[in-house]
């Protein structure tokens, strides 16, 4: 097992408190604490990311074999609508409730192994009055991040990289300053390669990376955090360097196939047909409500969102952790560590919740919401899309966590925010 070590926090920063991963802008960070280091007597990885000593065919071969060990382990998902139990149908009732207040989307709640709820609410299509169902995708915003994550420590799992590198070392060295910035920094928003007013050109990735190194850095590496959607278009170009590849080849060879995930990828492809992708809306009310136009097929839209998935897909994707079928123990445990404030790699981590240690994250984009949480110690998983803007997530989370704890009490008081 490969050695990690993590770094001290000197400094806490404020809690971000949304699924969406919000946190104040311009927040100082502490000191950067250290990333976790691989394997060291660990295969050293070249700059174009193939493992010294191991190729990338034996790296591939590798993965593939622990897949195929792993892969028979997955617990099945229905296809089909799932109401079950009283908890079922009082969950039923309650967002079918909420849908006659104009909510539109998609939950599934599971425990224990168990689910209780997997349904569509409202309509994926208002103007050809096409209802949602379970099955039904939707484009997840951001929290789509939680795969470009996945896939930087599937790499590093492989032996191509180590989460501690600099970013130069896989896509040229990076001016000045920014040269020192790290994957492990990307990864958790305070690597300061990206100005939140800079001109980036997102037409291929070799433009986009050209741009970065044109545009004038935020702060030094590790100074402060800041969201940056960049930041996580940049770990797209890292893995498609590293991996040769693809990005949208590379999850889906290393992570969504292994998983089961086969319902899930860019918005953009033309393997989905229009029945199956709701339409986003944007609005202030239920009836004022527009269609929004899906999101162009452009390289920086790669990375940080644009995904469009199902609710069971992202079920999937959490058993596929669960057990150990995409990530090895150590590289899950390095993704649920917050190393600065709550912020883990993509995801949120919070230790004390009134259910225990629970990750989570969210995702909002122009006419839709998401929400996945993942309560492990629990093993309570609550999950659910919205195709329209106008805060029915909120009234969705809270309307789930509330019926929940009539019917699984959570032995602590304190209720983090929806």
């Amino acid at each position: 097992m490969r050695a990690r070590a993590i770094g001290l926090l000197f400094l806490i920063l404020p809690v971000a408190c949304a699924d969406t991963g919000s946190a104040p802008q311009g927040v100082t960070a502490a000191p950067a604490p250290d990333a976790p280091t691989s394997p060291a007597s660990q295969v050293a990885t070249a700059p174009g990311g193939a493992a010294a000593g191991a190729g990338a065919g034996q790296a591939d071969a590798r993965a593939a074999n622990q897949v195929a060990a792993s892969a028979v382990a997955l617990p099945g998902v229905p296809v089909d609508d799932v109401v079950d139990g009283e908890l079922g149908r009082v969950l039923d009732a309650m967002l079918a409730g909420l849908s006659d207040e104009g909510f539109a989307g998609a939950a599934l709640v599971a425990d224990s192994g168990t689910i209780y709820l997997k349904k569509g609410y409202g309509l994926a299509d208002r103007d050809l009055r096409i209802p949602n169902n379970s099955e039904t995708l939707f484009d997840v915003g951001g929290l789509a991040r939680i795969l470009t994550a996945a896939a930087i420590l599937k790499l590093d799992d492989e032996g191509r990289l180590q989460v501690g590198d600099p970013v130069g070392r896989y896509l040229d060295a990076l001016p000045g300053d920014k040269n020192g910035a790290t994957l492990h920094q990307l990864l958790i928003n305070t690597s300061g390669l990206i100005s939140v007013d800079a001109h980036l050109d997102g037409a291929s990735r070799a433009a986009f990376v050209d741009s970065i190194r044109a545009s004038p850095a935020a702060h030094a590496p590790g100074a402060e955090f800041h969201l940056s959607a960049a930041g996580y278009s940049l770990l797209a170009a890292v893995v498609e360097e590293t991996a040769d590849l693809p990005f949208e080849r590379y999850l889906q060879r290393a992570l969504l196939l292994p998983a089961g995930m086969a319902s899930t990828g860019f918005a953009w492809e033309e393997r989905w047909q229009q029945r199956r992708v709701a339409v986003g809306y944007d609005g202030l009310a239920p009836g004022d409500l527009q269609p929004v136009d899906p999101p162009e097929d452009r390289w920086d839209h790669r990375g940080p969102g644009n995904i469009v998935t199902t609710v069971g897909d992202l079920y999937r994707f959490i058993l596929a952790l669960k057990y150990g079928t995409i990530l090895s123990p150590a590289s899950t445990r390095e993704m649920f560590t917050a190393y600065i404030g709550t912020e883990g790699y993509s995801w949120h981590i919070i230790d004390d919740s009134t259910r225990g240690s629970l990750v989570r994250r969210g995702g909002e984009v122009s006419g839709f919401e998401s929400s996945l949480r993942w309560y492990r110690d629990s093993d309570l998983m609550i999950i659910f899309t919205v195709n329209s803007n106008i805060g029915h997530r909120i009234a969705v989370a809270r309307g789930i966590a509330d019926v929940l704890e009539k019917h699984i009490p959570s032995p602590g008081k304190r209720h983090p925010g929806p």
